[in-house]
């Protein structure tokens, strides 16, 4: 839960940075079409209209076009949920399959829409009333100046954040999961408490899920099946208290060892393509009247035998615990020295092939054998590998997309913010042409204003990252949440398409020609 909490307030986080960076880009586009519309205001001010019905028409004008925007934000969210729902399903996200556009979400909409349509029409409003009463020119620039370091900040969070996750997700689909996925298949079989209900009945199952392995393994393209209770990946729910033999008993006040174990059949480590270590793998001869033996993990070997052969070191169950010594043999029980958790398994079926074809007839057989055992859901492993990164495949996604947007959204306000402020300054531009300047000249001229709001931009919004990525470090996997990388290529990107984008605006600058510009109204 703390996990999804945490992913949701991420997420959350990343739409309201989105909604900012939409919010600033039209005020800001508000704030340049306002000082085009000066001398409208002031003949609407010189007809009787007051300061505040021209802020009222300003601010319906800017609520409409939020309107608008909600509206259409609203169709593709209801078509993005959709996707979603499908794409990760409820065992992705608690609940998912209920994700759906409602009443309440509609109102909120409404009120966001209200709220900033207002709240970011009202700074424009004012400014574009007051040019035709004062000079408020400088003002205005200073105000448009903020918005874009603003917008640069924020695109730079989401981006790092974004960068952060992307590269977590590689670092975790790089790991190896210490198995081979590819052509295998399980199939969970479960078996009724009342055929498990006591030792005979244990028994008893045990030879039918024996009969069953022969069965599979049988069938064309099968190249070896086995069973066990938890497949890798999956959440294991067994543990059991221990002790090492020869080794002092815990005192009075302290806890027996503890670990997780799974139970499996001879072949299961043929079947998933897991390798042995050292020592030998389970065989048909570990049964319940044989032994008991152990295969432990290489890290539960070095913790507790460092530097020593594990292999016939012998583990013994806990004072007033059930089970019996077990020797090292080469972390899994055998199935047949299992019984008491014989009550389901997972059966694993590795192919020559693709496995899904024979899914089916597997089912048919077990069906044959036992007709009352229930069958649960066929899938591959690799799905299931892929079922095991879904989290985090989602919210790197979503994060990403939100990131994009930010980066769209921002590059377009900029680009606009430039145009317009280089069609502003076109009879400056002639008159500097007029008197000798170049084309690199006004190339400066025009980008050096540019690189410096996107420079104060990068260095606030590197503060800003450094601050809010520390919330995904749950989410982050071998990745830090300062990670220079991220910082230093995020940067270094944004900044490079945002001088991009002004480049185009101080290039189209550049090419007026000096007479024309002199002309320029």
């Amino acid at each position: 839960i703390a996990e999804f909490r945490s992913m949701l307030v991420v997420l959350a986080g990343a739409v309201g940075f989105v909604l900012l960076i939409a919010c600033l880009n039209v005020a800001n586009l508000l704030l340049a079409r306002g000082s085009e519309r000066e001398k409208e205001m002031a003949i609407r001010a010189a007809l009787g209209a007051g300061p505040l019905r021209l802020v009222r028409q300003l601010l319906t004008e800017s609520v409409l076009l939020a309107g608008l925007g909600g509206v259409l934000g609203l169709l593709l969210a209801d078509w993005g949920v959709r996707r979603l729902v499908v794409m990760f399903p409820g065992w992705t996200v608690p609940r998912m399959e209920q994700a759906s556009m409602d009443g309440r979400v509609l109102a909120f909409t409404c009120l966001v829409m209200l709220v900033t349509g207002i709240a970011f029409g009202l700074a424009p409003a004012l400014q574009a009333v007051r040019g035709w009463r004062q000079a408020v020119k400088t003002r205005r620039q200073r105000l448009g100046s903020v918005l874009v370091i603003s917008q640069v900040a924020l695109t730079l969070v989401l981006l790092t954040g974004a960068g952060l996750l992307i590269r977590s997700f590689v670092r975790l689909l790089a790991v190896d999961p210490g198995f081979r996925a590819e052509k295998v298949l399980t199939i969970p079989i479960p078996a009724p408490s009342y055929v498990t209900a006591d030792r005979a009945g244990k028994i008893r199952q045990a030879g039918r899920y024996r009969e069953i392995l022969q069965r599979v393994e049988a069938l064309p393209g099968v190249e070896t099946t086995a069973l066990t209770t938890v497949l890798p990946l999956g959440p294991i729910r067994a543990n059991t208290t221990f002790r090492v033999e020869n080794r002092p008993a815990p005192a009075p006040n302290e806890d027996f060892e503890q670990a997780q174990y799974r139970a499996v059949s001879p072949a299961y480590f043929r079947a998933m393509g897991i390798p042995l270590l050292r020592g030998r793998f389970f065989s048909e001869s570990d049964t319940a009247q044989s032994p008991g033996v152990v295969i432990v993990n290489e890290s539960m070997a070095r913790h507790y035998w460092p530097g020593e052969d594990p292999i016939g070191k012998r583990l013994a169950p806990a004072e007033g615990g059930s089970g019996f010594p077990l020797s090292v043999v080469g972390v899994y029980y055998p199935y047949l020295q299992s019984l008491g958790i014989l009550e389901g398994a997972t059966l694993v079926v590795r192919t020559y092939t693709d496995p899904l074809p024979v899914a089916a007839t597997v089912r048919k057989e077990i069906r044959a054998i036992q007709p009352d055992l229930p069958v649960g859901e066929i899938r591959t492993m690799e799905r299931l590998v892929a079922e095991s990164v879904s989290q985090p495949r989602l919210y790197t996604l979503l994060l990403g997309l939100f990131a994009a947007m930010a980066l769209l959204l921002a590059l377009a306000g900029h680009y606009g913010v430039m145009s317009y402020s280089v069609s502003r300054r076109t009879r400056e531009i002639g008159i500097r042409m007029a008197l000798g300047a170049g084309r690199p000249d006004i190339l400066r001229h025009v980008l050096g204003p540019a690189a410096a709001m996107i420079g104060a931009g990068v260095g606030i919004g590197w503060m800003g990252a450094a601050a809010l990525t520390r919330v995904l470090r749950s989410l982050l996997f071998e990745v830090s949440p300062t990670d220079p990388v991220v910082f230093i290529g995020t940067a270094a990107v944004l900044g490079a398409v945002a001088l991009g984008t002004g480049y185009l605006a101080a290039r189209k600058a550049s090419a007026v020609d000096p007479a024309v510009a002199l002309r320029h109204d």
